[in-house]
Formats: C-alpha cells, sequence, structure tokens
C-alpha cells in the first residue's frame, strides 16, 4: 500500500473502468434505429401539404414541418400547465 492506496498490477490506471455490457449496448443500438426508420417513414409518407383551419384562419403547410411543430408545442403547454398547476412534488 502506498499512501493508504492499494494499487492493482496496472498501477491503478484501470481501478475505474467499467465494461459496457455488450447486449445491453446492442438493445439500444437496435431500438434507436427502429425509432429512426419509424419516424423516417412517417415523414416521407407525410410530406404533401396541409391545411388546418385555425378558429377562422386556413393554415397551410408540409406535414413534415407540422408534426414535429405540433409536438414541440404540445410539449411546451405540457410543461407548462405542469410547471404552473400548484402540484409540488
Amino acid at each position: 500500500m502506498v499512501g493508504g492506496n492499494s494499487l492493482d498490477s496496472t498501477g491503478g490506471q484501470n481501478r475505474f473502468v467499467h465494461r459496457k455490457v455488450r447486449g445491453e449496448m446492442k438493445f439500444k443500438h437496435v431500438a434507436l434505429l427502429v425509432l429512426v426508420v419509424l419516424g423516417t417513414v412517417l415523414f416521407v409518407q407525410n410530406a404533401q401539404i396541409v391545411t388546418v383551419k385555425l378558429f377562422f384562419w386556413p393554415v397551410s403547410m408540409s406535414g413534415i414541418i407540422m408534426f414535429p411543430l405540433l409536438v414541440l408545442v404540445g410539449f411546451i403547454l405540457g410543461y407548462l400547465v405542469c410547471r404552473f398547476s400548484g402540484k409540488k412534488r
């Protein structure tokens, strides 16, 4: 023991190296690949112009732009409702 620390045969350099679990990393990669493929198919199939009536105004834009925009608006509204609802964890 040198200075209160026990060193292994490599001088203690490999003490905090974590091994990656192959099965877990492979599952994450496959799941990410599936989500990317499904998202790509969704966007490609909905590339046409979509018209939405917002009160009295018709709004026309590509579905590729509208879907992420609506998801973003939904997340923002959900965050604001949760933030200002008064419930504490």
